[in-house]
């Protein structure tokens, strides 16, 4: 996949900012116990801009991360257009571990997933999410950062493949 996004990520000197981002990313997921537990595993690369102090409108450099990202999911159906959804997600760097972390983040969630449709095409997911960010080696020892994160999502499962016809020829009656 791939994904442009904008965020606010930390310098050393921990000063929030706008910085755009960019990111490939190859993912391996499967389902087991009735598909009400999933495994993701993730690889991204991920460049994100570095902007120049005191201003911060100036791009003086692009940072490359390359991150695995594991996460365990647990779907719990409570009825036919409600279920209850956690997941627990840790990302570890795999680049410049030198002067990385390898435990980058984690995110741990919960929340419910409304089925908006009777063919559970269209879903909504609303939760709360605790993330919390380890910081460069280069920062001070053990710091961290915890956001409390109130995500809502909307997610469609349309097939975008065409049905496959199968054209019978007409029998020919034999004489």
């Amino acid at each position: 996949g791939y994904a442009i996004q904008y965020n606010i990520p930390y310098d050393v000197a921990s000063v929030p900012y706008n910085a755009f981002n960019s990111r490939v990313w190859e993912q391996y997921s499967f389902r087991v116990f009735y598909k009400k537990l999933s495994y993701r595993l993730r690889m991204e690369q991920i460049w994100t801009q570095q902007k120049e102090a005191p201003s911060y409108d100036v791009t003086n450099d692009w940072k490359f991360q390359n991150i695995m990202r594991f996460r365990l999911n647990y779907v719990l159906p409570i009825n036919s257009k409600l279920s209850a959804d956690f997941n627990d997600e840790i990302f570890f760097n795999m680049y410049n571990l030198k002067t990385q972390r390898i435990l980058n983040q984690n995110r741990l969630y919960a929340g419910l997933i409304f089925n908006l449709d009777a063919a559970h095409v269209w879903k909504m997911n609303a939760g709360y999410m605790l993330q919390t960010a380890f910081n460069s080696t280069e920062s001070k020892e053990d710091r961290k950062r915890i956001n409390n994160v109130l995500r809502i999502s909307i997610i469609s499962n349309v097939s975008f493949s065409k049905k496959k016809t199968v054209n019978k020829q007409p029998e020919i009656p034999v004489n």
